[in-house]
């Protein structure tokens, strides 16, 4: 089983979902697994590169104070925190264009416990962070 170097929270799996069958009614099969597999390739890199991304200096307005790291994956946001040196866990993907401030306000509470149970869960050693 490969290991990526990012985690995803409950919540961003549901958006993850949410993106899939939108692009699959909308574009069909295969347009939808080529989206999909580059958000894939998107995360590993912001995973790998997020110390070194011009965004994250700017991404504070559009986090609306949450202190998550925003980044561009085609016509989405990937709103992420780093988790050791080289991965990240990603909190929530959002189309642009919407109201990504008030989005990730109004679903404060439940996007930090759910960062907070996988860096218990990491801290437990019941999943491991690379590196």
């Amino acid at each position: 089983m490969t290991r990526h170097q990012y985690f995803l929270t409950p919540g961003a799996v549901d958006d993850i979902r949410e993106v899939g069958d939108w692009s699959l009614e909308r574009w069909g099969k295969e347009r939808t697994l080529q989206y999909l597999t580059e958000l894939h390739e998107r995360l590993e890199y912001v995973a790998v590169n997020f110390k070194t991304l011009e965004n994250n200096k700017t991404s504070e307005d559009l986090s609306g104070g949450t202190g998550l790291l925003l980044y561009p994956v085609n016509k989405h946001y990937v709103a992420y925190v780093p988790i050791g040196e080289k991965s990240i866990a990603v909190a929530a993907v959002i189309r642009q264009g919407r109201d990504i401030p008030s989005l990730l306000q109004k679903d404060g509470f439940t996007i930090r416990r759910e960062l907070q149970e996988i860096s218990d869960r990491i801290a437990q050693g019941l999943i491991n962070s690379p590196i």
